[in-house]
């Protein structure tokens, strides 16, 4: 079995999870995020909580800061242009939260959680307030889409994928001598690296949904007369990874994402 026929077995098993969860447990039609995805949400945020108030080094990263007035003044606003250039009620609306954390000073970072938008400070001084409102479009994407609860089930389908595939590798290789695709990969690149790329493949899908939602959402914007445009999401990425667009799509795991944005492939599309 190839490499991208395992990849795409991979898909599969995420999305048929990630569809029993929300049939199963969703609120009714009108909703869009799944009771497990909130609940998930909150229960890790409580983690990142405490683990930013234990004082351990490791965790120092997700210690929440109180933000200036400005800071305040810019996340706020930021959230407020991306719930007015929403084309449907957000879920989360009257509960999302912006939280600024400590991060690493060289590796401004933002996540969403649930509910809960995590902005490190690195980040929030290195992006002016487009690019820092393009980076909220696409982390309120992700959660206004149910992707926490979707890449968990994606991280429990590759995982079990990959186990399988390892036994039924070692198992040729014991009863027949054979190496197969599987295994040379594994003898090259070891098990944890192989499982993190082929998670890595699988979650790219999300990226570029929430780039194509956020994209939208800024175009709107821009037609209400605000300074924010689509482009906001390219120029964030070239200034948080510090190279040009040209570098970027010479990036595997960025090649994907940055080719879209740079061919303008959002405009008019659907966000499937």
């Amino acid at each position: 079995m190839t490499h991208q026929i395992r990849v795409k077995r991979r898909i599969a098993l995420g999305m048929l999870l990630g569809l029993f969860a929300t049939v199963g447990l969703s609120k009714p039609a009108a909703a869009r995020v799944p009771y497990v995805d909130t609940i998930l949400g909150r229960d890790i945020a409580a983690i990142l909580a405490l683990a930013g108030r234990s004082g351990l080094e490791v965790t120092a990263p997700f210690r929440e800061l109180t933000p200036t007035a400005r800071a305040k003044s810019r996340l706020e606003n930021a959230y407020f242009r991306v719930s007015l250039a929403s084309d449907f009620s957000l879920r989360y609306l009257k509960t999302h939260h912006l939280i600024l954390i400590a991060g690493l000073p060289d590796e401004p970072n933002a996540f969403a959680v649930g509910e809960a938008i995590y902005i490190s400070r690195a980040l929030l001084d290195l992006l002016d307030d487009q690019q820092l409102t393009a980076v909220v479009a696409h982390e309120v994407g992700h959660a206004e889409r149910g992707h926490l609860l979707e890449r968990m089930g994606n991280l429990y389908a590759g995982v079990l994928v990959h186990f399988w595939d390892t036994l039924v590798a070692d198992w040729r290789y014991l009863s027949r001598g054979q190496i197969d695709e599987t295994m040379a990969e594994l003898i090259s690149k070891g098990h944890w690296a192989t499982l993190l790329q082929t998670l890595g493949q699988v979650e790219l899908g999300q990226e570029i949904q929430a780039d194509c939602i956020a994209w939208q959402w800024l175009e709107s914007l821009n037609r209400l007369g605000y300074r924010n445009r689509p482009d906001d999401l390219l120029s964030s990425i070239e200034t948080l990874v510090g190279v040009s667009v040209d570098s970027l799509m010479r990036e595997e795991s960025l090649a994907p994402r940055v080719s879209r944005l740079k061919y303008r492939a959002h405009t008019g599309g659907r966000c499937y």
